[in-house]
């Protein structure tokens, strides 16, 4: 059997720009962000968000503005998914079907600025819904929230081929450098 890998683990040599962020601050962003995760996931459960750190509050708000005007379905929040054969498994945030009919993978995001490992890690997202469910064409956005609470920007990744291909170079070549 293939060691799996999360998606993460796979990305993470690739966010070089990370570096020059002093640590203290890194591990703050970091647990702001697990915070964020599980309240927006509740609140798309329906299950009741308690008291949050005053510096989670706007992201949160940012998230529930967004959900109230464009969900129509929660399919899955926070499931782990796994590719046996490819040897991956991802934590996806959310699958969902939006009032306009778009169905897919969202990927809930903190920074300001877009990173360039987010295609690949939505598009392996993607992959592992697409073989869960067996069907093409799902689709994959981040939704970067707003630090203020202000509507998020939706960024959906239309070619997904490569950045899966893109996430597949990175996965074999993690694998070969740590196996």
């Amino acid at each position: 059997m293939k060691k799996l890998y999360s998606v993460t683990e796979v990305l993470n040599p690739f966010n070089s720009h990370l570096s020059a962020i002093p640590s203290h601050i890194l591990e703050r962003a970091a647990n702001r962000g697990i915070e964020v995760h599980r309240a927006c996931g509740n609140y798309a459960q329906g299950i009741w968000v308690k008291k949050l750190a005053i510096d989670v509050i706007p992201y949160v708000h940012s998230f529930i503005r967004w959900f109230i005007e464009y969900v129509e379905v929660v399919y899955m929040v926070e499931e782990r998914l796994i590719d046996q054969e490819l040897g991956f498994h991802g934590r996806l945030d959310f699958y969902l079907k939006m009032v306009d009919g778009w169905e897919g993978i969202v990927d809930i995001k903190n920074p300001i600025v877009e990173a360039p490992t987010w295609k690949a890690q939505c598009a392996a997202y993607k992959h592992l819904i697409e073989l869960k469910q067996n069907k093409n064409g799902i689709g994959a956005m981040a939704l970067q929230l707003n630090n203020r609470g202000g509507m998020p920007r939706a960024i959906h990744y239309q070619h997904s081929a490569d950045d899966f291909a893109a996430f597949l170079s990175a996965l074999n070549a993690y694998r070969y450098f740590n196996e």
